[in-house]
């Protein structure tokens, strides 16, 4: 099954949504959800963000993902 790409106006639409959502940091360290697989996600030696090979340019997505991460 290929994955259909995300189109950008929805992925903006989403994290706008939940940037607005949640104005403080989450309880990250509570958070124990199951493991699903690995992820494509790294963060390269300048500070770019890349998910299947290709940097994320949005700004918003980088600080919602930047949010929740969390070192496992």
């Amino acid at each position: 099954m290929s994955a259909k790409p995300l189109d950008p106006a929805s992925a903006d639409s989403i994290a706008t949504t939940v940037m607005a959502a949640t104005k403080t940091r989450g309880p990250v360290e509570k958070w124990d959800p199951p493991f699903c697989g690995d992820l494509d996600m790294r963060i390269a030696r300048d500070g770019t963000w890349v998910y299947l090979g290709t940097p994320i340019g949005r700004f918003e997505l980088v600080k919602l993902f930047s949010s929740v991460l969390r070192k496992d």
